[in-house]
């Protein structure tokens, strides 16, 4: 989900038939303990020594310096404002039309920012079946692979840019927090279903492990500041609202105060 343009490209190579038959599923957790999941992975594997602490920092100053010369940022403020009025409302399973669209409008904003593109539907369908990809894309799209690491949990406009070339109905979003803890059954047979195999799911009880959460203490470098924890949940908080209001049936992240962090709040 994190490369803007993988659902471009993926369409781009698709015939129209193969594009209508297409799957996706999509399995999110809470955004602050999914950056923490990746920092931890990678001191785990020796790609970095830094603390979580730092590292944070580092890409925080990344994302702050990426997005700060995006016109999308002056136009979000009032556009989050008004999504998170909206989002009381999603939390009860109705979203009105003007909300859908202001998520949305939201949802596409933050994905222009983050790809320095507007990325469209895939453009017209030649004789072949194939998408021509170029008449999809307005602007220069960035050319890494990968945004900053803080915007991998901006669940929101990686979804918009997968509803740009498919369906809704293709794609299945889990919440991973609830989707297993419920029943394991259930959630593979969603999942079964999804992707039309024709099988039933019976499976016994289910072991949870977790490398990235030893069941010890954590040490000191693996814990997240709670000053860091807050920041990166403030710029989190208005993009849960626009995939919340998006998506007002999906199951909403445990609070960001469950992700254990270490005092430094004077």
């Amino acid at each position: 989900m994190v490369v803007p343009l993988a659902s471009f490209r993926l369409r781009a190579m698709m015939t129209s038939l193969e594009a209508v038959r297409a799957r996706f599923v999509l399995q999110i957790r809470e955004p602050v303990s999914r950056h923490l999941s990746f920092l931890h992975m990678r001191r785990r594997l020796g790609h970095s020594s830094m603390s979580v602490d730092k590292a944070t920092f580092i890409q925080l100053g990344q994302w702050e310096k990426f997005v700060e010369p995006r016109l999308e940022l002056k136009l979000l403020p009032p556009v989050l404002s008004e999504v998170q009025r909206c989002s009381a409302g999603a939390a009860s399973g109705n979203t009105s039309e003007h909300c859908s669209e202001t998520a949305r409008l939201a949802a596409s904003l933050g994905a222009s920012m983050i790809a320095g593109c507007t990325i469209g539907a895939a453009g017209s369908v030649g004789p072949d079946g194939m998408a021509h990809p170029e008449q999809a894309v307005e602007g220069v799209c960035n050319h890494h692979n990968y945004p900053p690491t803080v915007s991998w949990s901006l669940y929101a406009p990686a979804l918009h840019w997968y509803l740009t070339q498919f369906s809704r109905s293709q794609i299945l979003i889990f919440n991973m927090h609830t989707a297993l803890m419920r029943d394991p059954n259930a959630y593979l047979q969603e999942l079964l279903d999804f992707l039309h195999i024709p099988a039933t799911a019976h499976l016994a009880a289910l072991s949870h492990t977790n490398a990235a959460t030893p069941a010890q203490a954590l040490a000191a470098a693996d814990t997240l500041s709670c000053s860091m924890r807050d920041r990166l949940a403030q710029i989190y908080a208005p993009w849960n609202d626009v995939l919340y209001t998006m998506e007002p049936l999906l199951d909403r992240f445990p609070p960001v105060t469950d992700v254990p962090c270490r005092d430094d709040r004077a």
